[in-house]
């Protein structure tokens, strides 16, 4: 009896700083997760649409980090539908691996101003943030996936 709870104790001794490193791996407050983020996405519903940008993320605490973007969304023809650069970071939300975050402002199109809303969410793995976005507008909602790859 007192072999086997010896072995547990040990087994257990040996599994949490396991543990504890895969969870530094994973989550957002890990140093490796500060940093620039190549992006790129899809738009529901519209195949041919693209989305190309950058995120930059400063985690500032274990549930907060600040980001900053550069988003484009892109026709068939590759010419530029929507362009977002925030010119102030959002501050983003996280939980664990999982981060969520928005910016709001004013878009160009053509002699148009139109105030958007642009959210993301989605889950951290090591070095790569694989989730959605969505952009609410006036002239109406566009939604999609993306990778971020650091």
């Amino acid at each position: 009896m007192r072999i086997w709870k010896s072995a547990r104790i040990a087994l257990l001794a040996l599994t949490l700083p396991l543990l504890g490193a895969c969870s530094d791996a994973l989550g957002i407050d890990d140093d490796e997760f500060n940093g620039r983020f190549d992006y790129t996405g899809e738009v529901s519903g519209a195949p041919f649409y693209t989305i190309d940008g950058t995120i930059d993320i400063d985690v500032r605490s274990n549930n907060e980090a600040v980001v900053d973007l550069r988003w484009i969304m892109l026709d068939e023809d590759q010419r530029v539908r929507y362009a977002i650069e925030s010119s102030s970071p959002a501050v983003a939300r996280n939980r664990g691996d999982y981060i969520e975050f928005s910016f709001e402002g004013t878009l160009q199109d053509g002699s148009n101003d139109i105030e958007f809303i642009l959210y993301h969410e989605g889950p951290i793995r090591g070095r790569t943030m694989i989730g959605n976005w969505e952009l609410l507008t006036e002239q109406g909602d566009e939604e999609g996936e993306f990778t971020a790859v650091r």
